[in-house]
């Protein structure tokens, strides 16, 4: 009876231990802020938002082709650029 007071014990320990480290982790991520940049522009199918990370994909949809595509590579990795004219700005996604 002794061990298994003891095992129930350990085990309520353990809980509330996990439920204090959690409490913990939630505060310290529930304080920061997320900003989310994006860019209004008037395209070619009319007035849209653009976010940084958005996809290829939805972004074709939204404002159509893009003028210019140049592509960068550093370190391994490559990147595009897409350049949209529009309205006698340039705006880069």
């Amino acid at each position: 009876m002794k061990q298994f007071l003891i095992f129930i014990c350990g085990f309520v320990a353990g809980i509330l231990f996990i439920l204090f480290i959690s409490l913990i982790f939630s505060f310290s991520y529930s304080r920061e802020e997320v900003q989310v940049q994006h860019i209004d522009v008037k395209g070619k199918k009319g007035e849209v938002t653009l976010y940084v990370g958005m996809p290829k994909d939805s972004v074709l949809m939204l404002v159509g082709k893009p003028d210019n595509v140049n592509l960068y590579s550093s370190g391994g990795t490559t990147s595009e650029g897409w350049n949209y004219n529009l309205k006698n700005n340039i705006v880069l996604v």
